[in-house]
């Protein structure tokens, strides 16, 4: 199977021992099958030659939904407490950001939405999964309160 090297660094020399090869920058080889699929668990590193890779979809912020308050009804035994005595993160969910429009809840994002919001606002996150992307999304941006 033919792969194609597209990692960040100027020289790679991961799965050598296995392949016998060395990778730079958009370089392809021809690999045993069950060497290549190991490989292409690591999709920010390598992927097969020659396939086109769908690029998602460029977002902006403006695209996201903002986080609306949540009404509060009065409790019987409690006395209603004016929202913006809230956080926000009790009133939308664990993962929150703040933006130019407001919070915005990103515990609702797929994780290519969240990767593509990443990458507009400069901010790393490789090969991350969906929970640690809202985390560092939510750290970085942290909400206003």
């Amino acid at each position: 199977m033919k792969i194609k090297y597209v990692g960040l660094k100027g020289f790679e020399d991961a799965f050598k021992s296995e392949s016998g090869k060395t990778w730079g920058p958009g370089v392809e080889h021809d690999i045993e099958d069950a060497v290549a699929a190991r490989m292409l668990k690591h999709p920010d590193v390598f992927e097969i030659a020659g396939v086109p890779v769908k690029e998602p979809e460029s977002l902006t912020l403006a695209d996201a939904m903002t986080v609306q308050p949540i009404p509060v009804e009065p409790d019987h035994e409690q006395a209603a407490t004016p929202e913006g005595d809230k956080a926000p993160e009790e009133l939308a969910g664990k993962h929150i950001m703040q933006t130019s429009s407001g919070p915005l809840a990103l515990d609702g994002l797929d994780k290519d939405t969240l990767k593509a919001l990443a990458k507009e606002l400069d901010i790393a996150v490789g090969n991350s999964g969906e929970e640690k992307i809202r985390q560092k999304l939510a750290e970085a941006f942290h909400v206003k309160g």
